[in-house]
């Protein structure tokens, strides 16, 4: 784990247990997929509390819209649950324009979270366009601002 993430070396005994203890108390996370995220992405360690909490919330909101991706939520993996975690809220914010544009029952919402940049933005022309109007109007990114769910739609 220290190897994959060295700055883990710079959080005090008490930040690292309380930043494990968010990641437990994350609502519909069993604890020991909790450690499991953990061990394959330790990088879920280094985001702050809130961030973790924010993005926890989109993504479970974001599954919750579609019926593809809410079929697929229950079987993401913690490794893979980690990973949309420690996503860029750019890339987060994927799932709000697939949404929007009326795709999400062709994309599993882990592939349009990690699909290559030049892939994604081949297969979704207006996404440039889209990601523009929305640094433009403080948009910011998907888990940033509103957070649960509202900035959805």
């Amino acid at each position: 784990m220290i190897r994959a993430k060295p700055m883990l070396l710079n959080l005090s005994t008490q930040k690292l247990a309380s930043k494990c203890k968010a990641l437990i108390s994350l609502e519909g996370l069993p604890a020991t997929a909790a450690s499991e995220m953990a061990a394959a992405v330790p990088g879920v360690l280094l985001l702050a509390t809130a961030k973790l909490q924010q993005r926890w919330l989109f993504l479970r909101a974001a599954a919750a819209i579609s019926p593809r991706w809410r079929a697929e939520w229950p079987r993401l993996s913690p490794s893979c649950l980690g990973v949309l975690l420690n996503s860029s809220d750019r890339r987060l914010a994927r799932l709000r324009f697939v949404y929007a544009a009326r795709e999400a029952a062709g994309v599993p919402l882990f592939n349009a979270v990690v699909m290559p940049d030049a892939a994604f933005a081949t297969r979704f022309e207006g996404h440039a366009r889209w990601w523009a109007r929305e640094q433009a109007g403080g948009g910011g990114g998907a888990a940033s601002g509103g957070g649960g769910g509202a900035a959805l739609s």
